[in-house]
């Protein structure tokens, strides 16, 4: 037995020691090509884990001049005590000061929509920018609200919690009780139903799982970014709606044809419509500003030369005209083409 446990502790202490050694190797090489970054930006995010110890989540996406992009997870930290704006920043400062990275290559921050976070004078976003000026970084440092929980946001616009309500508590009715939750597998299974299980409902996700779609989900983000498209369905749609034309949702017309057509209250629809249009517009105004910034990065050879700043128009016009690099464009994409620019 005692060589057995003096074994089980030796393996133990292998598996610190290579864990260790990864560790120190992957910070190594973050910090190598942080060296290189000609401009890096941040994304911080504090959740709380099954201790009710808060967890500060801090990722780093880097580009150097070959515009070769590195994303990594700078650090975790847990914090035991408070998490006001100031100790939030000391975390974030000593992740950057840890790697070696200047303060006047950081271009860009994303953060949740918490007070300590992006609070404009003693939040996380105030610091940041008040450390920059006291380093006399020349460059601007853009804020970003994480779009997810702009998402999430503008759907609490529309006030229909009545709604959301009833089916949160119908489907914890379900899955609450074992019972419960047997009794309806076995209901779907004798009908025949094509759906599977129904889910848990919750309130919000975990900021970490948002971060991780955030990452997951960076191609379609880059689409979602072209608001205008979407801004047109919803008029269409409250349009439609005031007129009584459901063809756009099944749903509520099934419900119109139930009850008579006095008992539909198409303009009460309308203006949640209208409120959730005038809701995106209004907090993806920030996005909608570097629209031109984005399209540039997403499709070069389709922006407007007249409406790119003075100093790449030139060099954009003899871009738009290089087949050679259009057809490389249609080859590898917007995410590799870059680093194929002279």
């Amino acid at each position: 037995m005692a060589e057995r446990k003096v074994d089980f502790e030796n393996r133990g202490f292998q598996q610190r020691w290579e864990a260790e050694y990864m560790f120190v190797d992957i910070r190594g090489q973050l910090i190598e090509k942080g060296k290189n970054f000609i401009a890096y930006s941040l994304a911080v995010d504090e959740s709380t884990d099954t201790t009710d110890t808060a967890q500060l989540a801090v990722f780093i996406r880097g580009v150097d001049s070959s515009l070769c992009v590195t994303e990594e997870l700078l650090g975790i930290k847990s914090m035991h005590g408070t998490t006001t704006g100031k100790d939030i920043f000391e975390e974030v400062s000593k992740c950057v000061n840890d790697m070696k990275l200047p303060w006047d290559k950081l271009t860009g921050l994303t953060t949740d929509g918490a007070p300590a976070m992006c609070g404009g004078k003693n939040g996380l976003v105030g610091r940041m920018w008040d450390k920059m000026q006291s380093e006399n970084c020349t460059c601007e440092l853009t804020v970003y609200h994480c779009i997810i929980h702009q998402e999430s946001l503008c759907g609490k616009a529309l006030k229909m919690e009545h709604v959301m309500n009833t089916v949160a508590q119908t489907v914890n009715f379900i899955r609450a009780r074992a019972l419960n939750h047997r009794q309806f597998q076995s209901f779907l299974e004798e009908i025949q139903s094509e759906l599977g299980d129904v889910p848990y409902q919750t309130e919000v996700r975990s900021r970490a799982q948002v971060l991780n779609r955030f990452f997951e989900l960076r191609d379609e983000i880059c689409q979602f970014m072209e608001m205008k498209a979407f801004q047109a369905k919803l008029r269409l749609w409250e349009i439609q709606m005031q007129q009584g034309d459901l063809c756009h949702f099944p749903c509520c017309q099934i419900i119109k044809d139930q009850v008579s057509n006095a008992a539909f209250l198409n303009a009460h629809f309308a203006d949640k419509l209208s409120t959730l249009r005038a809701e995106f517009t209004r907090r993806f105004a920030d996005f909608e500003a570097q629209k031109f910034d984005f399209e540039l990065f997403s499709n070069p050879f389709a922006v407007d030369v007249e409406k790119a700043p003075a100093n790449i128009q030139i060099e954009l016009i003899e871009l738009q005209c290089n087949s050679t690099l259009k057809a490389k464009y249609d080859t590898v994409g917007p995410a590799q083409f870059p680093s194929f620019i002279p």
